[in-house]
């Protein structure tokens, strides 16, 4: 222990709390008592240990997974509720030590016995019929387990920063949140393995036919290690180091030239089709991303004279070092759409999207780019919606009134009106002509923004007769 509190002190504290002596006594008493159970009710009739098999399986994923992604969620909030996550930031223990404390050490507890059913998982593997398969889903289960506990930190300190510090903060809305990804995740295993033989089921990845197993697991294993970067440069942000969001970009980037691999034909390394296809695919990934960012980060109202007066002295590295991830991921999402305008429009590429395009109404050129810019203009309406109900004299509720917004707008109402003829009002729908596409967008984030610099105009009143 001494050892452990030289090298990270945050750890060797975690794992003093988390493992008492009746602790590390009641979990394998538990988990062996399971095991004697299934051997001592065996009727003979099948093998044990593939009851124990599948006992483990879904042991490491309730202990370590499920109880773990709650654990990870609680390291931080309860020492924000308890007042004591400002101390934690003020010791002199750095970002990547508090990063692997707050990760390994939150979740001792949940590791221990995971660790044991993963024990148990890989010799009942042996018993099976795929073997070397079965060791390979233990090895993602693992890849998996560090991916979910760093995503439910990174969320946790995410909705720390824009939460004020009179309010305490449940666990239960992240929670759910790592419930749905790994709900996700569980129907892509099931997909790739369980439906199939997966020695026949592969993928081919830069014309390179790969296992969908063997991919699962190396997918898992790179994106649980930008999860991991992504964690250390937000303790970092904690611990007051600013950093321009370099990385970000880079896992954008990343992303893209990682899914080009899927639509790449055999024999060839460049394909306007295939580039048609991501940038597509990216178009949609980074406009969701940026409403999730948006309504997860700080839009504080000091932040963004802090970047006006940055572009106005033209002191870019400035800007780039605060600027917020949604309004980096904005401009990314426009240059992908109007890439996939130039494939479509100029190369006349991709003819999977012109299919998919017609079958939704947009028959001819005019369509598409108008519907295009429709949608950013409704993201400009979105957008500046938020902004405004943050600059209210009440922005404690103004992202969960947006979301509530957002509801409303892209799932009620169009519900409730379907037939009447007004959706285009809502959201972007051809099917009501040209003009309306766009006229109804094209004032509805005019007045946004003519509200918008309005409120700017009084904030910056009143600030400059305050001081």
């Amino acid at each position: 222990m001494k050892n452990i509190l030289k090298f990270n002190p945050e750890l060797a504290k975690n794992i003093w709390l988390e493992l008492s002596p009746q602790r590390l006594i009641t979990m394998p008493a538990i988990l062996l008592l399971f095991v004697f159970l299934i051997f001592s009710l065996n009727s003979g009739e099948e093998n044990p240990w593939t009851t124990v098999h599948y006992f483990s399986f879904y042991g490491f994923i309730f202990i370590g997974i499920l109880w773990g992604m709650k654990s990870s969620s609680d390291a931080i909030l309860d020492e924000y509720n308890e007042k004591t996550w400002d101390w934690q930031k003020m010791s002199s223990i750095g970002p990547w030590k508090l990063a692997i404390g707050k990760l390994i050490g939150s979740t001792i507890y949940n590791w221990y016995g995971a660790l044991i059913c993963w024990g148990l998982f890989m010799y009942s593997a042996t018993y099976t019929s795929q073997p070397i398969e079965e060791f390979k889903t233990g090895f993602l289960l693992v890849t998996i387990m560090v991916g979910l506990h760093g995503l439910m930190i990174l969320i946790a300190l995410q909705l720390i920063r824009r939460t004020n510090a009179n309010t305490k903060i449940k666990s239960n809305r992240i929670f759910l949140t790592g419930i749905l990804f790994a709900g996700i995740l569980s129907s892509i295993f099931s997909y790739f393995t369980l439906l199939g033989s997966s020695k026949m089921m592969q993928l081919t990845w830069y014309g390179i036919a790969i296992p969908s197993l063997d991919f699962l697991l190396f997918t898992s294993v790179v994106y649980t290690l930008w999860i991991l970067a992504g964690l250390y440069r937000s303790m970092r942000t904690e611990l007051q180091f600013t950093d321009p969001p370099s990385w970000w970009l880079f896992f954008l980037i990343f992303h893209f030239i990682f899914q080009y691999g899927f639509f790449l034909p055999e024999g060839k390394m460049v394909d306007l089709s295939a580039i048609s296809t991501t940038l597509t695919l990216l178009f949609v990934e980074t406009m969701l991303l940026t409403y999730l960012l948006a309504l997860s980060e700080n839009k504080d109202i000091v932040l963004f004279r802090k970047l006006i007066n940055a572009l106005k002295s033209s002191d870019f590295p400035t800007f780039y070092k605060y600027v917020p991830l949604w309004l980096i991921t904005l401009p990314i999402a426009k240059i992908a759409g109007f890439l996939v305008l130039l494939f479509l429009l100029i190369f006349d590429e991709n003819q999977v999207l012109k299919t998919f395009l017609k079958d939704y109404g947009l028959t001819n050129k005019v369509e598409i780019v108008c519907f295009y810019f429709a949608i950013l203009l409704f993201v400009v309406r979105d957008l500046g919606i938020l902004l405004l109900l943050n600059f209210s004299n009440r922005p404690q509720r103004a992202d969960t009134s947006m979301l509530v917004y957002l509801v409303l707008i892209y799932l009620i109402l169009p519900t409730l009106t379907s037939g009447l003829g007004i959706s285009v009002i809502l959201y972007p729908d051809i099917t009501q002509g040209i003009i309306p596409l766009i006229g109804f967008p094209l004032v509805e984030a005019i007045a946004v923004i003519y509200f918008l610099v309005k409120k700017w105009q009084e904030i910056s009143f009143n600030y400059q007769r305050n001081f």
